[in-house]
């Protein structure tokens, strides 16, 4: 595994831990922190099961992490994350470069490193992954060149 594969199967399991949001959350934009992604008009949630998932946005590819959980792949819309290895819940969400959608705010995949400061402020820095964090937000942008290249929504820890 390389250093980055290794970065984003802690960071799934640390988002696991944190649990993740089932009060059926409000889509804001086709990004949504600390909330979720909409795939072809239809959201997908933190907090969806593995089984609405496939029944909504068709079968993914799924990579068994045992005690840490399944990962899957939606790659005809860029789109993969993590389940619960307790209850194959979704606890987080990554949207690459074939996802096309924004936050309210604008933000997704090939918006600036600026504008992304612009909007959210300075983020807290990632091991081995360069980009901004919010985790407070429950959102987290991977840029490479000055460029956000993935989005991470993610629940928000408790109190947020």
């Amino acid at each position: 595994m390389n250093v980055q594969a290794i970065s984003l199967l802690l960071l799934g399991v640390a988002l696991t831990a944190m649990g993740c949001k089932d009060d059926g959350c409000a889509m804001e934009g086709d990004i949504t922190a600390g909330c979720g992604l909409m795939v072809d008009g239809e959201p997908l949630r933190l907090g969806d099961t593995l089984d609405l998932l496939t029944e909504e946005h068709g079968a993914p590819t799924l990579l068994d992490l045992g005690a840490s959980g399944t990962r899957f792949d939606l790659s005809s819309a860029g789109i993969a994350g993590f389940c619960s290895p307790d209850d194959d819940t979704v606890t987080s969400l990554m949207a690459a470069e074939e996802y096309a959608g924004t936050t309210e705010d604008g933000l997704g995949v090939g918006s600036t490193a600026q504008d992304v400061t612009d909007s959210l402020g300075a983020g807290q820095a990632a091991p081995y992954l360069e980009g901004a964090w919010y985790t407070s937000l429950g959102i987290g942008f991977e840029i490479t060149d000055g460029a956000v290249t993935k989005v991470h929504v993610s629940s928000t820890p408790s109190g947020s």
